[in-house]
């Protein structure tokens, strides 16, 4: 069981104690008075599910806060009453190792518990007749992780699981059941990295670990229904609804095919200023207004190795955004998020993150 082989402390962790960690990693430091309202535990429930996190160290108390209005002397600080005393989390107090994996290179990188990359390695991977060598990749990940390791030594916390995203379809996380860029069908990689390195691995859809880094760390902090469209070598799509990220067992094939991409270039192959980049940009807005007409989002994403080509023609992708909304629809923000496989990577630990918390 996942919970028999996390780090001393985390395994014990009650369940309403992993949502105030993760409440206080989410939205920082906050109050039991805000906690309470904010997860609809009783302050009687509250205070007994904070103790094994103050014990394990993923918590501490901040300095007393008083009311606003107060002075600076003790006696006015008592006529106050009793002071807030907020809770804050430990980001450093567990680590977790995110490994990107493509047809072309590896990268491995290592956050914190709020997802900030402390650290990161990439090598490129061996393939044979256009089939990447797992063997080669499973010793390469683990080297990497080592070396990691050994360069994050004064960082106190301890590496606690290992996220693996690709473009592959992983429907139970531990088997890539099919990953059309890699060459690989029905491979037990949780089980061999496991075996390399010691850790628990948790593999996923590098669209999905994604959303959900956005989900928790990025645009879901304001918004509950998103959509995440990344271009690169094609165009991949993903969807938050209720603050959950949607998937199912046809996830990893990819939703972006056909008529969809109709107009749209290979962004992988152009460099900025190429001629045609404005109508693929305005082709793009059309296809997230298209998405946008069946889902509803609040918000769009627009990320990947090849966001970068977008700078200089926003107006063109809101032009096409617009052209599928109705005119008295409210306008929807897009950001243009530019990433390298490091963002990737983030992902796949946030999905680590997600597996330890029980959310995956």
């Amino acid at each position: 069981m996942l919970a028999d082989s996390l780090p001393k402390g985390w395994g014990r962790l009650p369940d309403s104690s992993r949502r105030i960690l993760l409440q206080l990693l989410r939205f920082g430091p906050a109050s039991r008075t805000q906690l309470t309202a904010a997860l609809g535990l009783s302050p009687a429930s509250l205070s007994r599910m904070v103790v094994p996190l103050l014990r394990a160290g993923l918590v501490v108390e901040g300095r007393p806060q008083y009311g606003r209005s107060g002075g600076s002397s003790d006696g006015e600080r008592e006529a106050q009453g009793r002071p807030s005393i907020p809770l804050k989390a430990v980001p450093a107090a567990g680590l977790l190792v995110g490994v990107a994996l493509t047809h072309a290179e590896v990268t491995v990188v290592v956050t914190d518990l709020t997802a900030r990359v402390l650290a990161s390695r990439t090598r490129p991977v061996e393939t044979r007749s256009g089939v990447v060598d797992l063997d080669r990749a499973v010793a390469d990940i683990a080297a990497l992780v080592a070396e990691l390791r050994t360069e994050l030594t004064e960082v106190p916390g301890e590496l606690i699981a290992v996220g693996v995203s690709m473009g592959g379809n992983v429907p139970d996380g531990r088997t890539v059941q099919r990953a059309p860029f890699l060459g690989w069908e029905d491979v037990p990689l949780a089980d061999l990295l496991e075996h390399a390195t010691g850790l628990p691995v948790r593999l996923e859809n590098d669209l999905a670990a994604l959303a959900r880094a956005e989900l928790w760390f990025g645009l879901g902090l304001a918004s509950d229904r998103f959509i995440v469209v990344t271009i690169g070598i094609g165009v991949g799509y993903s969807l938050v609804v209720d603050r959950r990220v949607v998937v199912d067992a046809d996830s990893g094939h990819g939703s972006m095919v056909g008529p969809l991409l109709d107009g749209l270039p290979q962004f992988s192959e152009l460099e900025p200023g190429a001629p045609g980049l404005e109508e693929a940009a305005h082709r793009l807005g059309c296809l997230i207004g298209q998405a946008s007409a069946f889902t509803f989002p609040q918000r769009a994403l627009v990320a990947g190795e090849s966001a970068h080509l977008l700078r200089g023609h926003e107006d063109a992708l809101a032009r096409g955004v617009a052209e599928y909304r109705h005119p008295l629809a409210c306008e929807l923000p897009v950001e243009i998020h530019e990433t390298g496989f490091d963002f990737w990577a983030r992902g796949a630990a946030v999905e680590a993150l997600s597996w330890v918390f029980g959310e995956s």
